[in-house]
């Protein structure tokens, strides 16, 4: 029972990945762990595109669907060692660990690359893309700053067009 608490507390119940809170704990410790042993971190914040017209036009049990599809594809192609979270509605973050700009922005451009492969072929569901947003963490900055970064970063990727990755 303990141990179902502590789940509930962490992960996000209909994709199963950390929640914002335990994704940011999580994420400060790695931070931490970044500065002593002068390793690299890269931030990937992601929004589905016009994912609101998919939940109006198809019905929120496809949304869901949707979800589920694209937080599997993500955790497809991240390390176990990485860390996701689903910091609400249909955005997400992916702490990439040991990981610099380019890498993290392969890593990004590969999950556009599999939702638009992949979503075309599901039945279920409609086609999809995504909107992310890159950075490399700088030794001293903290991880709300990253994420302002990355978040600013999303959106100018929305703003040129979406279905894009855009790093710095």
């Amino acid at each position: 029972m303990e141990e179902q608490l502590i789940k509930l507390t962490r992960e996000d119940p209909l994709t199963g990945l950390f929640n914002r809170r335990y994704f940011i704990e999580s994420s400060d410790r790695e931070l931490k762990l970044m500065r002593r042993y002068n390793k690299s971190l890269s931030l990937l914040t992601i929004d589905i595109d016009h994912f609101k017209s998919i939940n109006d036009t198809f019905g929120h049990n496809i949304g869901d669907k949707a979800l589920i599809f694209f937080t599997q594809i993500c955790s497809d192609i991240v390390r176990n060692i990485d860390i996701v979270g689903r910091m609400g509605g249909e955005e997400f973050t992916i702490l990439l660990i040991e990981s610099n700009l380019d890498q993290a922005s392969d890593i990004a451009h590969r999950i556009l690359s599999t939702l638009a492969k992949k979503s075309m072929l599901h039945k279920d569901i409609p086609s999809m893309s995504a909107s992310i947003g890159v950075v490399q963490i700088e030794p001293k900055e903290t991880l709300q700053s990253a994420m302002k970064r990355a978040d600013k970063l999303l959106y100018t990727a929305k703003k040129n067009g979406r279905s894009r990755v855009c790093s710095q």
